[in-house]
């Protein structure tokens, strides 16, 4: 996060984030990867606030440029909680990784 922060403009980040009483309690980040497509690269939320996960995922989204009309959650890291949320969103396409191991 570190890098991405240090050359923000350089990548054409777009970020958002939620302050209660001051204090920031959500965060989102990501890119462009086509003119119609937006990979969402970190989102992070306070876990003791209930619901803060799905609000920081919904507003960062809706307040896009509007030719985003596809999202890119980046993948599950196999944890059933996230790939449960992700699911829920209704995704049109979902793309396999593989992992290769060069000897």
């Amino acid at each position: 996060m570190e890098n991405v922060f240090s050359h923000w403009d350089e990548l054409g980040m777009i970020g958002g984030s939620i302050f209660i009483d001051n204090k920031m309690v959500a965060f989102s980040y990501g890119a462009p990867v086509t003119l119609d497509t937006f990979d969402v690269c970190v989102e992070k939320a306070d876990r003791s606030i209930d619901g803060l996960f799905s609000v920081i995922n919904q507003q960062f989204v809706e307040h896009l440029p509007e030719q985003y009309i596809y999202i890119n959650r980046e993948e599950d890291m196999s944890l059933e909680g996230l790939r449960k949320a992700k699911l829920s969103y209704h995704p049109e396409i979902m793309l396999t990784y593989n992992v290769v191991h060069i000897k």
